[in-house]
């Protein structure tokens, strides 16, 4: 089985550089799949003002193509504040949502949700010259050993340095907690 681990769907502002509004359509993403060979994918909303409606519109199209389509919750820490177990509880537990992506730095807050509701966080840190975005993880990985993490792009977008990716590779070999299976399937 082929697994998108990360794809877009919805109304918004695009993640990567340069910004933009975009809408995602559900039909147009599955067609696209369909021709790669792709068998199921993991969605989240594009960036915006309002996760909890864009999140209920990825649970609504993924109750609507199960087969296809594994829905995660995308939630900005630093804007959600005091707000986020309550919202990724209802999210999970209710809408059916299966990780969390997090639009800005993961705070405890969120990992503390995420190591409760056994769910995967998915995050982008930014790269700088002395700092690849498998640094983060490795922080992360040592406070919140039960998280599993979902590290995009083995570490670096567009592959701007080999180093970044070396690091991500010994990142997985150290903290088997980054291996993440769909229920169901083999580890």
């Amino acid at each position: 089985m082929v697994v998108d681990s990360h794809a877009l769907i919805g109304k918004g502002v695009t993640w990567a550089e340069p910004e933009r509004e975009v809408n995602y359509e559900p039909g147009e993403l599955l067609e696209q799949a369909a021709r790669a060979g792709i068998d199921r994918l993991c969605v989240v909303s594009p960036r915006t003002a309002d996760y909890k409606a864009a999140n209920q519109y990825v649970a609504l199209v993924c109750a609507q193509h199960r087969d296809k389509l594994i829905g995660f919750a995308v939630h900005n820490p630093q804007t959600e504040a005091g707000r986020l177990r309550a919202m990724l509880d209802e999210e999970v537990k209710s809408m059916g949502l299966r990780a969390v992506r997090s639009d800005g730095p993961p705070t405890r807050e969120l990992l503390d949700a995420a190591t409760a509701l056994q769910i995967p966080v998915v995050y982008y840190p930014r790269m700088t010259s002395a700092q690849s975005p498998a640094r983060w993880y490795y922080t992360m990985a040592s406070e919140y050993p039960r998280v599993n993490f979902i590290l995009p792009h083995l570490g670096q977008y567009r592959s701007a340095v080999w180093w970044a990716h070396v690091e991500a590779i010994d990142l997985v070999k150290r903290h088997r907690m980054f291996m993440w299976t769909l229920p169901g399937s083999a580890a």
